[in-house]
Order: structure tokens, then C-alpha cells, then sequence
């Protein structure tokens, strides 16, 4: 299989039950790295990613909870370090976005969930995980398109991926 590029890291990634996070899970894995993924809510879709890192004989841990709650991303920092005994890489990819079609039809409770989830948290979880880290540790804070053309039904999510 050759050398593995993240043979004995462990990563920790937000978001990574689906789509670009469960992508990033799967490479991490395939390279070599256990993995703890957090997800908000979709435990099957999570439980599916799990099993996929288990059969290319990498740990795979879940953590199902928001990383806004600054409790959690303490319980779960501590809860990925006790299992895997450290944390080298953190990977930001948890995201929400609620469209919409103009700015006077945008929801105050959406844009507080967009804010919240797309950058309180990632701070959040970083200061959480940040003590743990060792030198050559890495964190990787993902972004989107809309981070450098804004969408028009995306006026919050694009302003905080930017």
C-alpha cells in the first residue's frame, strides 16, 4: 500500500457525516489517520461514514452535538484525546445555510444559526483544541464558492464563509 501520509495522526472533523467532510474522513483515512468525526444530527448517514473508515482499518469515533456548545466541544475534545491519545489536525467543515430569496425574507433565528454554526463554533471547537495540539499539528478551516462570489438566496451563509 505504500507510505501512508497520516500514518498514526488522529484528525478530528466537524461536519464529516456528509458530503466534503465525510470526502476529507475518507482520504484522511485511507492515508493512514484515525478519525473523530463530529455531526449534528443525521446519526445514519454518520454511522454509514463510520463503517466505511472501519473497513479501511482506521478508528472511527462519533460525536453526535453542536459545536456552539462550548461544553460539548470540551467534552468531546477531551473524549477524542482519551481514545486516541492526541489530536493533530482539526478540520472546521461544519456549516448551515437556510436560503432565501431576498434579504427582507431572511429569518433572524436563521441568520443567528448560520452565524453561530459557521463561526462561532469553528472558534469554539478551536480554542477547545488548540492547547492540545502539538507543533506540526494543523487546523483547516474550509470555506465555499460564495466565500469570493456571494449567492444571491445565500446573503448570510456567503458573508460568513467570506
Amino acid at each position: 500500500m505504500g507510505n501512508l501520509k497520516l500514518q498514526g495522526k488522529s484528525a478530528l472533523i466537524t461536519g464529516a457525516g456528509s458530503g466534503i467532510g465525510k470526502a476529507t474522513a475518507l482520504l484522511f483515512a485511507k492515508e493512514g489517520a484515525d478519525i473523530a468525526i463530529i455531526y449534528y444530527d443525521d446519526d445514519e448517514e454518520a454511522e454509514k461514514t463510520q463503517k466505511e473508515i472501519q473497513a479501511l482499518g482506521r478508528k472511527c469515533i462519533l460525536f453526535s452535538g453542536d459545536i456552539n456548545d462550548y461544553e460539548f466541544c470540551e467534552q468531546t475534545t477531551e473524549k477524542v484525546i482519551s481514545e486516541f491519545g492526541k489530536i493533530d489536525i482539526l478540520i472546521n467543515n461544519a456549516g448551515t445555510q437556510f436560503p432565501s430569496d431576498n434579504i427582507e425574507n431572511l429569518e433572524e433565528k436563521n441568520i443567528r444559526k448560520t452565524f453561530n454554526s459557521n463561526i462561532v463554533g469553528m472558534i469554539l471547537l478551536t480554542k477547545v483544541v488548540f492547547p492540545h495540539l502539538k507543533e506540526g499539528g494543523s487546523i483547516v478551516n474550509t470555506t465555499s464558492a460564495v466565500a469570493y462570489e456571494g449567492h444571491p438566496e445565500l446573503l448570510d451563509y456567503s458573508a460568513t464563509k467570506g
